[in-house]
């Protein structure tokens, strides 16, 4: 039984899973729970069955007599007179749930993959190759064959009279909104954000010079402990970071990055005690939040539905992206056939990789048509669904990066503190999703709610724009392309560039942190020889170390599960 996880086991057969007793049992099911932090997973169990609530940290606890999700995240009531189990997620399908059956017919549903009995489970390649390509695997698939996870918005049942066999149905969302004019939907989207950051319990905030940052402060800082930002202490993110929390008199502790250990027995502690090590830098940060303000860690995660990041414009190289924005001009610029090289591209995996070995390499390739088509065929779906095709990519991308990848940033304090994400309040987003796609791309709601309500966040720019966010977005995105230029000049010239973002982890190329990372790999699928000599090559070709420490998570991730698997499929461990 891992740390920070619940599980539970329905069936007629009844066995012990680990060292801890159940905190609930009768003839058909069993609920064990190992978890100290009671800001992340909620249970509450009596002779009736139970009741599991997991997500973000809340200010009032589940209780008996409200059946509701107390926050953000997936409910699950047993009732032991009727044997049925209900499984329900948040429209965004924040808190994810994996479940699959043993090899005696006992379905399983835990919280954490490696809680599940996966001998036996067949290795799902293609899934692991999407994952690797892109953080995240497609729909309801895993690394394995007959292992799910739930969806967003989707209610799971399950009853002891048809030995629990999984039934899936949608959850509604608010309809009465589909009345409503634009101009109202923005009134009731900026008294809703209001309410629901006036509700929250307080917290720790994540703070960057980004909108999302920004907009979690449109009702002030009394809701925040303190503000954390860790990074680059010499950018000029964080010096403008600095300067809004500062007009707002509000505490801001500042972590530099260089100072925070990412090193291998890091990764190894976040996948014992959350079964992933991406986002390192976040743990730490939850880990910080708990120890020194004891409180949970909220942030501007999933604050993409709003601010419109998704779509067309998140796919392909900045010049891609330009000719994508023009698609949102009047007019149409772009034709359909722009959309179709776009997806083609977008849905097409990496042909080799610098860390696979010739059999991982042929494993791969032999996945490349399957996790093609899986990706395609998702796509198509939401298309179907949307009737536009930005439309379709954002929900695309909000069920699988924003979910299942960015998310992470904020399940890595899961373990220690807790999290708070209000951007994934149920009827704010139910709004956001009537607001034309549009009508938010650019920041652009984002902008309005705060001249709206906080006027005073506007004047400072963005880290990677030169005037003040007040200015127009178009006014805003033309000083990005003259910063542009004029770093192309500085370059030329030989002189050195400004440090404009926050994360800057090419401090990791003067150790041996990604070397050591590195050979701590157990699967004969990764090349470490080739991977050794790419990492010390990086630094000359151009390649930042913050996106090869993430690829080195994500392998890290893989190969924990694989290995964990104690598979024979022809991955075999490195001697």
């Amino acid at each position: 039984m891992k740390p920070t996880s619940f599980l539970i086991r329905l069936g007629n057969r009844k066995k012990n899973v680990s060292s801890i007793n159940p905190v609930y049992s009768d003839h058909f099911c069993s609920l064990y729970i190992q978890s100290k932090n009671k800001n992340h997973i909620q249970s509450m169990c009596n002779e009736d069955g139970f009741q599991v609530y997991i997500g973000e940290a809340t200010k009032n606890p589940i209780s008996k007599s409200v059946k509701k999700r107390p926050g953000q995240g997936t409910l699950i009531n047993y009732y032991k007179t009727s044997g049925n189990l209900v499984v329900e997620t948040d429209r965004l399908g924040t808190a994810i749930l994996y479940y699959s059956r043993t090899k005696d017919d006992t379905l399983e549903i835990s919280n954490r993959l490696d809680n599940l009995e996966l001998n036996k489970k067949k290795t799902n390649w293609p899934s692991i190759q999407q994952y690797l390509n892109t953080g995240y695997t497609i729909g309801s698939n895993t690394f394995f064959h007959e292992v799910g996870q739930t969806l967003p918005n989707e209610k799971l049942t399950a009853c002891s009279t048809d030995s629990f066999q999984i039934k899936r149905a949608v959850l509604g969302s608010v309809s009465s909104l589909k009345t409503y004019t634009a101009d109202q939907l923005v009134d009731q989207l900026s008294e809703r954000l209001s309410a629901t950051l006036n509700e929250l319990s307080s917290s720790v905030l994540m703070m960057s010079a980004g909108w999302d940052s920004r907009t979690l402060l449109m009702a002030g800082p009394e809701n925040y402990r303190t503000a954390y930002t860790h990074g680059d202490l010499s950018s000029r993110e964080i010096s403008i970071a600095h300067r809004l929390t500062s007009d707002l008199r509000m505490d801001h502790l500042f972590s530099d990055i260089q100072n925070l250990d990412l090193s291998r027995n890091l990764l190894d502690l976040m996948l014992e005690e959350l079964g992933f090590c991406v986002f390192p830098v976040w743990y730490i940060a939850g880990k910080r939040a708990q120890e020194s303000y004891n409180s949970p860690l909220s942030s501007g995660v999933l604050g993409e539905l709003l601010g419109g990041h998704y779509g067309l414009l998140s796919m392909g190289s900045r010049f891609q992206k330009i000719l994508a924005a023009a698609s949102l001009l009047p007019g149409k610029l772009i034709p359909n056939q722009q959309f179709s090289t776009s997806l083609e591209r977008f849905t097409t995996p990496a042909p080799c990789h610098w860390f696979l070995s010739a059999e991982g390499h042929d494993l791969l390739s032999d996945s490349a048509i399957t996790t093609k088509t899986t990706m395609q065929n998702r796509l198509h779906s939401a298309y179907q669904d949307t009737g536009d095709w930005q439309s379709a990519i954002e929900t695309f991308n909000m069920e699988h990066r924003a979910r299942q990848y960015i998310l992470k940033q904020a399940l890595a304090a899961s373990s220690t503190s807790g999290y708070i994400a209000p951007f994934a309040d149920d009827t704010l987003t139910d709004i956001i999703r009537l607001i034309p796609f549009e009508s938010r791309v650019h920041n652009k709601l984002n902008q309005k709610l705060l001249k709206k309500t906080n006027s005073n966040l506007l004047n400072q720019s963005m880290a990677a724009t030169l005037v003040p966010a007040k200015y127009p977005i178009l006014v805003q995105e033309f000083s990005r392309g003259v910063r542009i230029m004029l770093e192309h000049g500085r370059k030329i010239s030989g002189r050195s560039q400004p440090k404009l973002g926050w994360f800057n982890y090419e401090h990791l190329y003067q150790k041996k942190i990604l070397q050591e990372i590195t050979d701590s790999l157990s699967l004969n699928i990764w090349d470490k020889s080739k991977m050794h000599t790419t990492i010390k090559l990086n630094p000359i070709n151009g390649i930042d170390a913050g996106s090869t420490l993430d690829m080195l998570c994500k392998l890290k991730t893989v190969d924990y599960y694989l290995k964990n698997s104690q598979q024979g499929f022809n991955c075999h461990f490195i001697k």
